[in-house]
């Protein structure tokens, strides 16, 4: 069963993301942090001052499949949580500890990524990918690793796609963007100076910035057309964590798959037969 501290952090974290509407019911749920077994959208419509079709369409949003999910899950014992909960290991851990964190923060990692990875975007980003001369994917250390994958899946399906390891040859590659390409940002922080660089390039080419990163504040964010934001937790805060390097994993396979439901759905391969 769903966690109601994680759903009620989960929530927190995405208010950035609502539209107005939405943010009342965020912040309806964020003041009480519960509700009555018989409440009925109509109830939480009515006492945050927004539409019933608003609560069914917040409840998509953070990921639950309709309002009986979160009346289900808000409804469960009281709990308190602090404003930004922390899985960090500790020196006096013992080792079961650190197996039981790990674990709970992939699974969380695992929860804020599928709430965070808005479905209007990532099926902008799949109908861009799907018609697109080529893409480009932009990426530095295991981001890179992971955007070489994700090329080679959409190469699969018929989608001309380039990546590469040498910084000289991204540069070389974002000169020659066209404005039908599209050029795919992986950067978890947002903030890398070299694909921000390189963003500034495509961006003059005029091709389509897609963005895949767990910063939704960061410049990365700002600067791109479509932004795909992952979940920003780590275990530790050190370079190429493992939970980061998950989201961005989830986010790149979420992108894939919408990508071919998108070119069955429209009856189209790139595939030549």
């Amino acid at each position: 069963m769903e966690n109601k501290a994680a759903l009620i952090h989960r929530i927190e974290r995405m208010k950035p993301e609502f539209s107005p509407s939405e943010l009342r019911v965020a912040e309806y749920i964020l003041e009480r942090q519960t509700m009555e077994p018989t409440a009925s959208v109509k109830d939480i419509a009515a006492a945050a001052g927004v539409s019933e079709a608003t609560v069914t369409r917040f409840c998509k949003r953070i990921g639950l499949k309709g309002f009986s999910r979160l009346r289900e899950i808000m409804s469960a014992y009281a709990v308190t949580i602090a404003p930004n909960p922390v899985v960090a290991i500790e020196p006096g851990d013992s080792l079961d500890d650190i197996i039981a964190k790990t674990f709970e923060v992939f699974r969380t990692t695992l929860e804020d990524t599928r709430a965070t990875l808005a479905p209007d975007r990532v099926m902008a980003a799949a109908k861009c990918i799907a018609e697109a001369r080529r893409v480009e994917f932009f990426a530095n250390g295991v981001s890179n690793y992971l955007a070489r994958h994700a090329a080679v899946r959409l190469m699969a399906l018929g989608v001309p796609c380039g990546t590469h390891d040498l910084h000289v040859a991204q540069l070389a590659s974002a000169r020659m963007l066209q404005e039908t390409d599209v050029a795919f940002m992986v950067t978890h922080s947002g903030e890398n100076p070299d694909i921000l660089r390189l963003t500034s390039i495509a961006m003059e080419q005029k091709a389509t910035i897609i963005a895949l990163t767990g910063n939704r504040r960061s410049r990365m964010a700002k600067r791109a057309d479509i932004a795909l934001v992952t979940s920003e937790r780590d275990l530790v805060q050190a370079p190429e964590a493992g939970p980061s390097r998950l989201s961005q994993l989830l986010g790149l396979e979420t992108v894939v798959s919408a990508v071919t439901w998108y070119l069955k759905a429209c009856g189209r391969s790139r595939l030549q037969t």
